[in-house]
């Protein structure tokens, strides 16, 4: 029984030094991405909330189009020490920066928790010409669409309740129907 557990704990072992061994640190490259979506990482999810400072920032899907052999579609994650935010990144935007590359060899190091390991710094980011930032809205708009939801929701219910009660009534006659045809049946 020893002999089994001490070869299984040595089996571990080498595994865990040959998982790190495959993390050989990549060069830093400057590259250039097209952007196709931007998200804010959500830090106060149970699996990143004990993290929430190391993981803080965005994550940018898109195209690799320069530094790189050929386009290639991407996933980075941009620390929020680069000061980027989603309403300065619309689709299309280009950005030029610097591509670095974690270890995620198991260990919890940012960004290998949302499922990339590359990195963006030095970030520089150019609006595509045809595409605007997002307007974001104002409180009083919002509030004014919630009212307006709130008004279309009252109307369909009382249009569903007049359906209702006309089925209902419908439901009635016919019951009644049906009632008079059985005692003619007897």
């Amino acid at each position: 029984m020893k002999r089994i557990v001490v070869i299984a704990v040595m089996s571990l072992c080498v595994r865990a030094s040959e998982s790190h061994a495959s993390c050989a640190p990549m060069p830093a490259q400057q590259v250039t991405l097209v952007v196709d979506t931007c998200t804010a990482v959500d830090t106060s999810t149970a699996r990143l909330a004990s993290r929430a400072k190391q993981y803080a920032g965005i994550v940018l899907d898109g195209t690799l189009t320069a530094g790189t052999s050929k386009p290639s579609a991407t996933r980075v994650w941009v620390p929020a020490s680069e000061k980027l935010t989603c309403a300065q990144v619309v689709p299309a935007s280009t950005i030029t920066a610097t591509l670095s590359f974690a270890c995620c060899d198991g260990d919890p190091n940012a960004p290998c928790m949302i499922d990339t390991s590359s990195i963006l710094t030095k970030v520089k980011v150019k609006v595509a010409a045809a595409a605007k930032p997002v307007k974001q809205a104002t409180r009083a708009e919002l509030e004014a669409e919630v009212e307006a939801l709130r008004a279309e929701n009252k109307k369909l219910r009382a249009e569903v309740e007049a359906v209702l009660a006309r089925e209902k009534e419908r439901a009635r006659r016919l019951e009644a129907e049906l009632d008079a045809l059985q005692k003619q049946l007897k």
